[in-house]
């Protein structure tokens, strides 16, 4: 009996085998990090969307376009529950990169001082207001940088300068006031 055609039949078995499930351990690998990235997409996604629901409803608070049977502070404190903020960012707390959980505490904690002030009774023209709302928008600018670095994504060309201030007045006088809710917004 010749050996060498049963050697060589085992030998191209075992190799086609191995390969196969080499390629098939790769190919889940490749599909469980595009699942992996796909949660954290849509987690960093969810958070980003809770915080902006959250600051829009925050101001409408201010500008007294939001009906609560609550006083002022209580009705505040209530929106961060109502816009999912809490449940978001645990979800970012689990999921997240090191770099994004930061960020992301860093952004929490600013819209947790927007809603202080504005349950204090401050408008959105005061100061204190006016400092929180700096605080807020630089922390989400960052937190969106660093989520745009942890998933590889691209800055985008807007065609505009960003959205928070480039620098304050020395002198209150010279603040020009924010726009009420009623009037028209200016186009750019």
């Amino acid at each position: 009996m010749d050996w060498s055609a049963l050697a060589g039949t085992v030998v191209g078995a075992s190799v086609g085998i191995c390969s196969t499930l080499l390629v098939t351990k790769l190919q889940w690998r490749h599909q469980r990090h595009d699942r992996w990235y796909e949660v954290r997409r849509e987690t960093y996604v969810g958070f980003l969307t809770a915080l902006n629901k959250a600051y829009e409803t925050l101001s409408a608070l201010s500008w007294g376009e939001y009906a609560s049977e609550l006083p002022r502070s209580g009705a505040a404190r209530e929106i961060l529950r109502i816009n999912e903020v809490y449940e978001s960012r645990q979800r970012v707390l689990i999921t997240g990169s090191r770099s994004v959980v930061d960020a992301c505490d860093q952004a929490f904690r600013s819209l947790k001082e927007v809603r202080d002030v504005l349950g204090l009774g401050h408008d959105t023209d005061s100061q204190a207001f006016r400092m929180a709302d700096d605080n807020y928008r630089a922390a989400v600018l960052k937190l969106d940088t660093v989520i745009r670095v942890d998933l590889a994504i691209p800055e985008p060309d807007l065609g505009f300068v960003s959205f928070t201030r480039v620098e304050m007045p020395s002198s209150t006088a010279e603040i020009p006031p924010r726009p009420s809710p009623s009037s028209p917004e200016p186009r750019i």
